[in-house]
């Protein structure tokens, strides 16, 4: 392989070799990524914070869920990316309530779908539909404090 070419992402690939072999830092690629578990993580690690699971539960279309996916690179050593997902429908039953949503990050070092259903326990954060069209504009229930989950 000559140095400068690209690697075809697989599974297990990385992204651009440099003269020699090496890789860059920060462009390993992630394989198998998932969304983690955002209230196991901040029960296990208190300053990981998370917005109450009432707020997480009340999200409704056009709200902003920041969703964290985390997988091993090839090294064999975690790697995570936080992606906003907006809400595109929001279903409330007995086991509780689930969303769907749409990617609307670029992820930089692992393949995740566009389309993705979640539930509260993996929102990290959330930003309510008006104040991501004008944040300087507060809502009456203001969803975008940060807060502990209790």
């Amino acid at each position: 392989m000559q140095p400068g070419s690209r690697v075809k992402k697989r599974d297990a690939d990385v992204a651009p070799v440099r003269a020699g072999g090496a890789r860059p830092l920060g462009v390993t690629w992630i394989r198998r990524a998932e969304i983690i578990n955002t209230e196991e993580r901040h029960a296990q690690y208190p300053e990981f914070r998370i917005n109450s699971r009432r707020e997480r539960e009340s999200l409704r279309p056009g709200d902003f869920a920041k969703l964290v996916w985390e997988g091993l690179n090839v090294d064999g050593l975690i790697g995570g990316e936080r992606m906003w997902v907006e809400v595109t429908k929001a279903t409330k039953g007995r086991n509780g309530c689930a969303y769907e949503g749409t990617l609307r990050n670029t992820p930089v070092s692992m393949k995740v779908p566009k389309k993705v259903r979640f539930g509260p326990e993996h929102i990290a954060s959330i930003q309510a539909a008006e104040l991501q069209r004008n944040c300087l504009a507060p809502r009456s229930d203001d969803l975008s404090g940060r807060g502990e989950d209790q």
